[in-house]
Parts: structure tokens; C-alpha cells; sequence
């Protein structure tokens, strides 16, 4: 998807999510899930490529060519 662009799938997929992690007790899967079906929906990644191995914070900063910026969050 191009800059300033819209992607209803996408934006879709995110409030799937976020609904999701508020009413969920592992927060973790569903957001390991995201990151992967974000990255496929955008075309940077086959599903029937991701092992449970795989690592999708460091294919994101291969994508992005630097580290990201974020802080862990603890789940009560």
C-alpha cells in the first residue's frame, strides 16, 4: 500500500485486534498473530512460511532497515 494511502483490511485487522486484546487473559499470541497477518496482508510474508520460530520483530527491522522503538509492555 503506497504512502497516505488507505487499506480497509488492514485498519479492519487492527481493530480486530485491539478488541481482542482487551478481553483476552494472553495478549502475546494475539499480537504474535497481528504482526503475522499484517505482514502477509502487506505482502511481505507467505503464510505457510512462519514456524512457531520465526521471528517477526527482527524480519520487521530488516524491512524498515533500523531497530524499532518500542518498549515491552507487562500483562497483568
Amino acid at each position: 500500500c503506497p504512502d497516505n494511502q488507505e487499506n480497509w483490511d488492514v485498519f479492519m485487522l487492527l481493530k480486530e485486534t485491539l478488541s481482542l486484546i482487551i478481553i483476552t487473559i494472553d495478549p502475546e499470541k494475539i499480537i504474535r498473530a497481528f504482526e503475522i497477518k499484517i505482514l502477509v496482508q502487506l505482502g511481505f510474508l507467505k503464510p505457510i512460511s512462519v514456524d512457531e520460530n520465526f521471528n517477526t520483530i527482527s524480519f520487521i527491522e530488516q524491512i524498515l532497515e533500523k531497530k524499532l522503538k518500542t518498549r515491552q509492555v507487562a500483562f497483568c
